[in-house]
């Protein structure tokens, strides 16, 4: 049986864009540049072909994705999480969050 961790002292309680994903809150931060089509297209032996597997739109998402879930690790490393949740369990929290996204 694992016991509930206590709250640290001095704990900082992290901002409520690190509690929920709202991606209006993150597509901003993704850099567009980044982003090559020709990365995501098939692949032959003449090069690459055929549209884009993956989109502008959904890379841009999960690179907000990304940001968020990177921003919640760091908040956790710093300043530890609510409920004294270590990296496994926060990293499981985040997991059922994107799947419930999805």
């Amino acid at each position: 049986m694992r016991r509930r961790q206590r709250t640290p002292p001095g704990f900082v309680e992290p901002p409520g864009r690190l509690l929920s994903y709202v991606e209006a809150d993150w597509l901003p931060l993704v850099d567009p540049a980044g982003y090559d089509p020709e990365s995501y297209r098939n692949r032959g032996p003449d090069g690459p072909y055929g549209p884009p597997n993956w989109s502008f739109e959904a890379w841009r998402g999960q690179q907000a994705w990304n940001l968020f879930s990177r921003a919640r690790l760091n908040w956790r490393d710093q300043y530890g999480w609510p409920g004294g949740l270590d990296l496994v369990e926060l990293l499981q929290q985040t997991v059922r969050m994107r799947q419930a996204q999805l």
